[in-house]
């Protein structure tokens, strides 16, 4: 509502937009209120009182001084009766025939107020919840309270403790905030209400000691999301755990508050997000409420059209071990295929699990790992820390880019993989080869006796040898026939994952030949998904059996494993395996 200046009142609700303004006339009526025009082009109303009116249909007049849309009612109720009320043309008083007195002048030109109710009846309520504009502030004035509120919990509490609150201390300054938000509301004249305050105060106290937005997607609020997604245009996406779909949820931060919480998120890691460096990598360290971290990716603006805001992409992991149990539930592949996979992992041989973006690569090694000998000694690099080993024999190293504008150096997978060479592990553990400068690395520790795994993006077996032999080929000069005699020599069980039917799979597990064909890297499945299997039964079938040597296959199942049959190998080649 837009006051005059004559008034010396000022815009203080958001009235865009501004809602049809009801007559006066029709105010009283929805009231039950009787009213009768004094003639054509009269300004002047005449209000009748009826004790008929159903009491229901009669709300109670706001407290004198307490809405914040009309200000104080001049006035005092009297008995029954009728009421002669100004128009906007008259002076500004009224004269009740009742009383003999005089109204108090409008505060308000423009808005006739009633001078007199009986006393029998209820109090006429002018606006309801629908007529206010949803109780909402305007900008400028949530900006100031906002800014004062913030203001005064900076003075009263230490940095690090609006950085690192515990929950005690949590709790304490989000009451502080409340009791400042009510307070700078009533110094103004203002109520828009207690669900709008305690809406206000939640909002600072996430700017003030979380994460913003975030907060209403991250732990402990809700525990069901593995990814979050910001658009450029300030659209809001998530996937739920289990789930491979993105869905919109209704939350909409301005381009401000994403800045912000990007300030948040950069600052305690020394990265910056402008123009000059407009790509960032970071993280979300494991919290009391995330334990299990996340990995961040963030883009400027200035490449991503419309450009409205930062891009943000942020992928939460789990914060404690992934049990192959778990997976087993959810049907990613049958029992007897995870006896398969225990057999390989104790036995430690080399597995390389590939699939595409999302399709569980790194949930399922992580599922792999709680089957390593409890005695070994595990070395795991990784860009950002997401496979969690339920074990103290477990040492993480983590690449490092290089910080932009200084001198120091990145620290990459290669890096790692040549530093765990020298700290003698039993098990090495490559989060996800990215180029082929660390494929090499990894190729290289594998081949002089390191047990291993890792995860690669490609969408089938021979998809991922041809790729391993064009990243070594781009980036290490390695030719064709080597890259992929490497990978023979290298790895000695696949398994491909998958989405089918919106759920995560394991479409095939295979043995890698030693040999090469043609100069090609072979592969003799093992299991094998039936593609013409329905979302509730998946069924798989198996095509072979691992190929150890004879002792550990004595000491793993009692007895020697037969090869592999000629005709399932013809059978899995046609198929594209």
């Amino acid at each position: 509502m837009d006051y005059s200046k004559d008034n010396a009142m000022v815009k203080i609700f958001d009235d865009d937009p501004a809602p049809k303004k009801p007559s006066t006339a029709s105010i009283f009526e929805e009231q039950g209120i009787t009213t009768r025009d004094h003639g054509a082009g009269s300004d002047n109303l005449k209000i009748v009182f009826s004790d008929t009116v159903a009491p229901e249909e009669k709300t109670p007049l706001p407290n004198e001084g307490s809405s914040p849309f009309l200000g104080s009612f001049g006035g005092t109720p009297a008995g029954t009766g009728t009421n002669t009320l100004p128009g906007p043309g008259s002076t500004g008083t009224g004269t009740s025939p009742d009383t003999g007195t005089t109204g108090t002048p409008l505060p308000v030109p423009g808005v006739v107020h009633p001078v007199g109710v009986p006393a029998a009846s209820k109090p006429v309520k002018f606006f309801d919840e629908s007529q206010s504009v949803e109780n909402k502030l305007n900008e400028q004035t949530v900006d100031e309270i906002s800014n004062e509120v913030i203001d005064t919990i900076n003075r009263e509490f230490s940095l690090s403790l609006l950085q690192h609150p515990t929950k005690e201390e949590r709790k304490q300054v989000t009451e502080r905030i409340g009791v400042l938000v009510t307070r700078a509301s009533r110094g103004r004249s203002l109520t828009p209400g207690a669900k709008y305050e305690n809406n206000l105060s939640s909002e600072l106290a996430r700017r003030l000691m979380g994460l913003g937005f975030l907060d209403l997607l991250l732990p402990p609020t809700r525990n069901d999301i593995s990814e979050i997604g910001v658009y450029s245009s300030g659209l809001v996406q998530i996937i739920r755990k289990e789930h491979v779909e993105w869905e919109t949820v209704d939350v909409h931060p301005s381009a401000e508050e994403i800045q912000r919480v990007l300030d948040r998120i950069l600052g305690p890691q020394n990265k910056n997000l402008n123009e000059t460096n407009p790509s960032v990598n970071a993280k979300l360290p494991r919290t009391e409420d995330i334990p299990g971290g996340a990995r961040v990716k963030a883009l400027h603006k200035c490449i991503a059209p419309p450009g409205r805001n930062a891009v943000i992409n942020i992928r939460l992991y789990d914060g404690k071990p992934v049990l192959p149990e778990w997976l087993l539930a959810r049907k990613e592949f049958s029992p007897e295929m995870m006896d398969t996979l225990r057999a390989a992992t104790e036995y430690g041989c080399k597995i390389l699990i590939t699939g595409s973006t999302g399709t569980g690569k790194t949930t399922l090694l992580s599922a792999l790992c709680n089957f390593l000998q409890p005695h070994w000694r595990i070395v795991k690099i990784e860009e950002t820390e997401e496979i969690w080993i339920a074990r103290d024999t477990v040492q993480s190293i983590e690449s490092r880019p290089q910080t932009f504008g200084t001198e120091v150096l990145p620290y990459t997978l290669a890096n790692g993989v040549d530093d765990a060479m020298r700290m003698t592990p039993d098990y090495l553990i490559v989060g996800e080869v990215r180029d082929g400068i660390a494929g090499l690395a990894l190729f290289r520790a594998l081949m002089t006796g390191h047990s291993g795994s890792c995860t690669l993006h490609a969408n089938s077996p021979r998809e991922a040898a041809k790729r391993m032999a064009v990243l070594l080929g781009a980036d290490a000069h390695v030719s064709k026939v080597d890259a992929n005699q490497m990978f023979a020599d290298s790895l000695d069980l696949h398994i491909q994952i998958k989405v089918r039917h919106g759920r995560r799979i394991i479409t095939s597990i295979s043995q890698v030949r030693k040999t090469l064909k043609a100069g090609d890297v072979w592969f003799d499945p093992l299991w094998l998904y039936e593609e013409s299997s329905t979302k509730n039964d998946p069924q798989w079938r198996k095509v072979g059996d691992l190929d150890l040597n004879e002792e550990l296959a004595d000491e793993l199942f009692g007895q020697a494993v037969p090869k592999i049959e000629t005709s399932s190998i013809v059978q899995a080649e046609k198929e594209g395996i």
